[in-house]
C-alpha cells in the first residue's frame, strides 16, 4: 500500500548558519514541506523480503515457508506481550505499558469524554537500528555481531 504523506521520511534539512562570535549559533530551520512517498509493507511483502534475505545468503527459502515464519514472529511476539513481557530484537523492544484513565475531547464537538484504562504496546527501537536509519546504512548483515560486515 502506498500513501502520501507531507513532512515525513528523510528530507535533507538546511544547514545551520555558522555563528558569529558572540552569538549562539540559529537552529537549522525545518525541512520545506514536501510529498514524500511512503510504502507499507504487509505480512505477504515482509515474508518476500526474508525469502529473498535468506536466498541471498545461499540457504534457500520457499516464500510459503518465509509467510510462516513472520507469521510465528508475530504470534510470538502478541502472545509474550499478552503475557506481560517484552520482546527484544536487533532492531529494539516491544513491551507493554499500562496508560491510567484520562479526560479527553471529542474533536468534532469540543464535549469532554473519559478515556478508559487500558494496556498498550510500545516499541522502542535500538541504537542500532537508529544509526541504520540516519545513515542509510544497514546496520546488521545477518551474522549477529552487528557490526555490518561478514
Amino acid at each position: 500500500m502506498t500513501e502520501i504523506v507531507k513532512n515525513k521520511g528523510k528530507a535533507a534539512a538546511p544547514a545551520a548558519k555558522e555563528p558569529v562570535k558572540g552569538k549562539k549559533a540559529e537552529p537549522a530551520p525545518a525541512p520545506a514541506e514536501e510529498e514524500v512517498q511512503v510504502v507499507t509493507y504487509g505480512k505477504a511483502d515482509i515474508a518476500e523480503g526474508v525469502a529473498e534475505y535468506v536466498k541471498s545468503k545461499d540457504k534457500g527459502c520457499p516464500p510459503s515457508i518465509a509467510q510462516l515464519c513472520v507469521e510465528g514472529l508475530e504470534h510470538f511476539i502478541t502472545e509474550a506481550l499478552n503475557e506481560g513481557n517484552e520482546v527484544r530484537l536487533g532492531i529494539g523492544k516491544f513491551a507493554v505499558a499500562y496508560v491510567e484513565e484520562r479526560e479527553g475531547r471529542n474533536p468534532q464537538t469540543g464535549e469532554a469524554v473519559t478515556i478508559p484504562a487500558r494496556w498498550v504496546p510500545k516499541f522502542k527501537a535500538s541504537a542500532a537500528l537508529k544509526a541504520a536509519v540516519n545513515e542509510g546504512d544497514s546496520a546488521d548483515d545477518g551474522d549477529g555481531d552487528g557490526d555490518g560486515d561478514d
